[in-house]
């Protein structure tokens, strides 16, 4: 093995499909897991009549969610196969993972094969170090990667699938290791960067339904739970298909202190420059919020300092029969042990 900490990328393996069930493959434990890819490949067959109303990013919702299990009883992150697709969107200047640019083929009979990259990152790519977090696996026992499957009937990916089958699914696991890492004088690995012990990055995530339109409709983002909250990124969904209608404006705030004050428009207009979104590329619905300058933690939220919950107070228009806000919360800890 080099002396030098060295990138390691290696393929972990396959996860079996099961329609509408949960299954897991257990990972590797021998570095420092930057991220893991996944690559997911099916087939959709049109029936006579095409599908109608492809959901918000349609390709990646045969994933109804990913978990990363650590040790066992620490679940680092908790990610609809949605969230991930659009995360690395906003994460890479507005450019699709790979394969999630393809077009979504709604043609009578049409028989279509998708083949899509979805990241699943454990380091911060928008913090100014991005690797203060990674998932140091040198200490755990066991480290599972945790699919809940869709139906094959469409209905995860289509408003009316109208008799559309899915056939031939297939998901593979990469991983992206440093083989190697660098390490204090008691043996554990740390940051080549700050020289500190990695800490764990956090995503999970609520649903929130919006029954009817409200001036003041409130939802709690964190219950003072001693996270650092770097980001929330807030989905607005009609019919489970994007909508810029929701929400009108924003509020954020803990107690009497307000971290934002914005018309949705204008946080919308924040997202394209400060993410640097290529052709002011902003997805219908998006709504990313950020504390941070320039991706510093130092901005982050410390929900231990808080003097009562962080919460978002919104005026909101319901819009559709099945109105809701699909809401990520990323925050950054120590691995729980």
């Amino acid at each position: 093995m080099p002396s030098n900490p060295t990138l390691h990328k290696r393929k972990l393996g396959q996860i079996r499909f099961t329609a509408g069930g949960r299954e897991s493959l257990e990972l590797d434990k021998n570095g420092v897991l930057l991220r893991l890819f996944l690559r997911l490949r099916y087939t959709v067959t049109n029936g006579a009549t095409g599908p109608v109303g492809p959901l918000f990013q349609t390709l990646a919702r045969l994933i109804n969610r990913v978990e990363i299990l650590a040790g066992g009883r620490d679940m680092v992150q908790s990610v609809p196969g949605y969230f991930l697709a659009e995360r690395a969107f906003l994460e890479n200047k507005g450019i699709p993972a790979l394969g999630m640019g393809a077009t979504v083929v709604t043609t009578n009979s049409a028989v279509t094969s998708y083949d899509i990259c979805l990241p699943v990152d454990f380091t911060l790519p928008l913090g100014r170090r991005e690797d203060d977090c990674a998932l140091d696996t040198s200490s755990l026992s066991q480290l599972s990667v945790i699919v809940t499957w869709g139906k094959t009937d469409a209905s995860d990916l289509f408003t009316t699938p109208n008799s559309a089958a899915i056939s031939n699914v297939s998901l593979d696991v990469e991983g992206h290791y440093i083989a190697n890492p660098m390490r204090a004088a008691n043996g554990q690995p740390v940051s080549g960067r700050t020289g500190k012990p990695y800490l764990v990055r956090q995503l999970d995530y609520t649903e929130v339904d919006i029954s009817a339109s409200n001036t003041a409709f409130a939802t709690i983002l964190d219950s003072r739970t001693g996270l650092l909250v770097t980001s929330f990124l807030m989905v607005q969904l009609a019919d489970n298909v994007g909508s810029d209608a929701v929400v009108n404006s924003l509020r954020m705030e803990a107690a009497s202190f307000v971290y934002a004050l914005q018309d949705a428009q204008f946080i919308r207009a924040a997202n394209v420059r400060d993410l640097e979104l290529v052709g002011g590329a902003n997805h219908t619905g998006v709504l990313y919020l950020d504390p941070r300058l320039d991706g510093s933690v130092i901005n982050a939220i410390n929900t231990a300092e808080l003097q009562g919950d962080l919460k978002a107070i919104m005026d909101v228009t319901k819009t559709g029969t099945n109105c809701k806000l699909a809401i990520q919360r990323e925050a950054i800890r120590p691995l729980i042990l």
